[in-house]
């Protein structure tokens, strides 16, 4: 990517974070105000769920109940349901074109809603056996989708989000399961998170250009090198990958100029869903077994504590001007979204 293409997304990017911000205020949310805690009892089997800084909804993900929950992000009460195909599992948000995503895992489809309206405008299908993982350049207008399953060709899938068209597909991690993606909209980068390791995808002519991974180790005591989750800090182009299962349980921080692992962050139990604050460099790793949702300084890379969840979290969303972490837990079949203060 040359210097003027870089710089113009740069600044791009930087008015979609001024702009949300604007909308924010105009909401009545103050960008360091309290945050209060919501709950839901009706959601079942949740794994995804998304801000959007447009209207100021997140939207969670309820599984077996086949819907997307939307919240109200200053007020955290529960504004309505929205039905979606069997199994929603990943939920995505454009918020220049205010429009979400969720994956159906069991349907092999993405619903795709208006932001405005919370109506369904469009189902996209042929998009792998059992999509997952999805994430959004609100730049290129871009949507990726991950499927979950092994499968022998093809599992990354990319979509034109004026169309709701496959573009074209590719494979990550030799078709293994995908658990996680990130993008980085300066850099017009995708990153996958595979059970081979984390892939590297160029945005512009959707190529791997990196595989950290496919049984390397990261350190002389790890055994294979499994990504579950990823998230992106386009600030300082560095990249968080979350790993476990064959060998220590710990996020690797990575360059995303050279692509090189540069440091690791162990951590107390196998972590899953990450997220990045870029205005404060604070990094959000949720670990499902200890309860907990653990906090690294992205500048020293340190553990500075940890959020308190009402369950075992699944999966993690920031409000980063208001100052709030949404997080998704489950206690046995009941499942709570909360919105905790960062």
């Amino acid at each position: 990517m040359n210097a003027l293409n870089r710089t113009t997304r740069t600044i791009a990017a930087a008015l979609i974070g001024l702009t949300s911000l604007a909308v924010l205020v105009g909401c009545g949310v103050t960008p360091v105000g309290p945050a209060t805690t919501a709950k839901s009892g009706a959601a079942y089997s949740p794994l995804g769920v998304a801000y959007n800084a447009t209207t100021n909804l997140y939207y969670v993900a309820d599984g077996d109940t086949k819907s997307v929950s939307v919240y109200d992000g200053y007020t955290n009460i529960l504004k309505g349901t929205i039905a979606t195909g069997n199994d929603p599992m990943g939920v995505a948000v454009n918020a220049v074109t205010n429009t979400i995503y969720v994956t159906n895992n069991s349907d092999g489809t993405l619903t795709v809603i208006n932001g405005a309206t919370n109506a369904v405008t469009a189902t996209v299908s042929n998009i792998g056996d059992s999509p997952y993982a999805v994430a959004v350049d609100p730049i290129t207008n871009r949507v990726y989708v991950a499927d979950w399953y092994l499968q022998p060709t093809n599992n990354l899938y990319v979509l034109d989000g004026a169309k709701n068209t496959v573009i074209t597909a590719l494979q990550v991690g030799g078709g293994s399961y995908v658990g996680g993606l990130a993008v980085n909209t300066v850099t017009n980068t995708v990153y996958a998170s595979t059970m081979s390791g984390l892939y590297v995808v160029n945005g512009s002519n959707n190529t791997v250009t990196t595989n950290l991974g496919d049984g390397a180790a990261v350190t002389s005591n790890e055994s294979a090198y499994v990504a579950h989750g990823v998230a992106v800090d386009e600030t300082t182009n560095t990249v968080y990958a979350s790993f476990a299962q064959y060998g220590p349980s710990e996020v690797a921080v990575v360059n995303g100029a050279t692509n090189t692992v540069v440091g690791t962050i162990p951590v107390t139990s196998e972590p899953s869903s990450l997220a990045v604050n870029p205005l404060t460099h604070m990094v959000y790793v949720v670990l499902p077994d200890a309860a907990t949702v653990t906090v690294i300084n992205g500048s020293t890379l340190a553990v500075t504590g940890s959020l308190t969840t009402n369950g075992n979290p699944t999966s993690i969303a920031l409000n980063m001007f208001a100052r709030v972490v949404y997080v998704q837990a489950y206690q046995t079949t009941v499942t709570s979204v909360s919105a905790v203060p960062m």
